[in-house]
């Protein structure tokens, strides 16, 4: 699972970059930030499998944040071009704060049942 969560990450990586290039509409700010998501996203997964987790949370997790990536990716893409006064980065930080919220309280968890 380590592995195919890296392989799929740089597929969607490259993805990302092939995008950037040919489409015009495509700003740089949102090319980084989609990129810090995939990025981070790929990190989470990986973090799921190395992660010493019950089952039950690792197949809960494995499907939890591909979906929670993707809602990321689309708030990347609509997001306008600052950081300031931005509701898409500030959902975008939310959700990866959850996230790590959640591997962190699992991680706690597995090691104490």
């Amino acid at each position: 699972m380590k592995n195919l969560s890296l392989i799929i990450g740089s597929l969607i990586f490259l993805l990302n970059i092939v995008l950037y290039l040919i489409l015009s509409i495509y700003p740089a700010f949102n090319f980084w930030l989609n990129s810090g998501i995939i990025a981070v996203s790929m990190l989470m997964l990986y973090l799921v499998s190395a992660i010493a987790l019950k089952d039950a949370f690792k197949v809960s997790f494995s499907c939890l944040f591909p979906v929670f990536s993707i809602i990321e990716i689309v708030c990347g893409f609509c997001a306008s071009d600052t950081f300031r006064d931005n509701p898409f980065v500030i959902a975008i930080l939310l959700l990866v704060i959850f996230q790590v919220v959640m591997l962190v309280i699992a991680s706690f968890m597995s090691n104490n049942i």
